[in-house]
């Protein structure tokens, strides 16, 4: 089974953005609730996934793992900058526009 830990909705409500249990970002179709694309790269518990406000394409993620990943879901491998952070782990992201 997977589970989902947090979603986020993008600024024009066209997709959703789900944690889940698998260590992905899972991209879902907001109007039919089917995912479209799994985004992978963390290596334990995602703990935050939030939208751009002004860019329905961008998200950004942070992980048990101690990263924080920027995706662009326009771009072939989606995942854009991956940080390490000076800290075991990451349990909240926030983004402007």
């Amino acid at each position: 089974d997977v589970y989902v830990f947090r979603v986020d909705c993008n600024c024009d409500a066209s997709a959703l953005a789900a944690a889940t249990s698998e260590n992905d970002v899972g991209i879902l179709d907001a109007s039919t609730l089917r995912m479209v694309q799994r985004l992978p790269g963390h290596n334990d518990g995602i703990e935050d996934v939030t939208f751009f406000q002004s860019s329905p394409a961008c998200l950004a993620s942070c992980s048990r793992d101690g990263t924080a990943r920027l995706w662009d879901l326009r771009a072939a491998e989606a995942s854009v900058r991956s940080f390490e952070l000076r800290t075991d782990e990451a349990y909240s992201c926030s983004v402007g526009r």
